[in-house]
């Protein structure tokens, strides 16, 4: 009897110290609009028309973006002054796993007048081994990562499942961020 309920305790207790509350930050303040990771904002430069904040974005995202293409995905009802898809490499962490992953996102930049926004969404990621995504089918889409997520209950590997999908969207959102701050930083210049 004793046993039993010495067991009892132990798997309440190490239940309650594998939740996750605090960690769930970065998967639930993720920018989701309409079940779509969108990152967006409109950015206020004083003293900077819009053919110059035009030059600029166009020289910062072929210098950030060493690979890119026109963004076709959209059809052409969508403009501004860059309308590309970019591709950028990180890893999941460098004390996690030294796996590297191709990120695909699609940039859209419009300028004004003493403003210019930004939207940077339609994000795909991979590893980069094609021997890793032969064995491992990496979810390449992170609004399915994110429903994935939130979901009550994974299956057996419940920890381990959470535990990387929170890698893998905490990996991403660093990278976008990242990348959001570094336009900012050469449209203020």
């Amino acid at each position: 009897m004793n046993k039993a309920l010495s067991l009892i305790v132990f798997l309440l207790l190490a239940n309650a110290c594998f939740a996750q509350k605090g960690k769930d930050t970065v998967v639930y303040n993720l920018p989701v609009f309409d079940g779509k990771l969108i990152y967006t904002d409109s950015i206020e430069v004083k003293g900077r028309d819009s053919t110059t904040l035009d030059t600029m974005a166009k020289k910062w995202f072929n210098s950030y973006y060493v690979a890119h293409k026109a963004d076709t995905t959209q059809g052409k009802n969508i403009k501004g002054s860059v309308v590309c898809q970019g591709i950028l490499e990180f890893h999941l962490s460098p004390n996690l796993y030294r796996v590297l992953f191709y990120m695909i996102v699609s940039v859209q930049i419009k300028c004004w007048h003493n403003h210019y926004s930004y939207k940077m969404w339609n994000i795909h990621f991979r590893s980069k081994s094609g021997f890793l995504n032969a064995i491992y089918n990496y979810p390449s889409d992170p609004e399915y990562l994110i429903k994935q997520y939130k979901q009550k209950h994974l299956g057996l590997l419940d920890i381990n499942t959470r535990h990387m999908t929170r890698a893998r969207l905490s990996a991403m959102n660093n990278v976008v961020r990242a990348s959001i701050a570094s336009l900012n930083k050469a449209m203020a210049n």
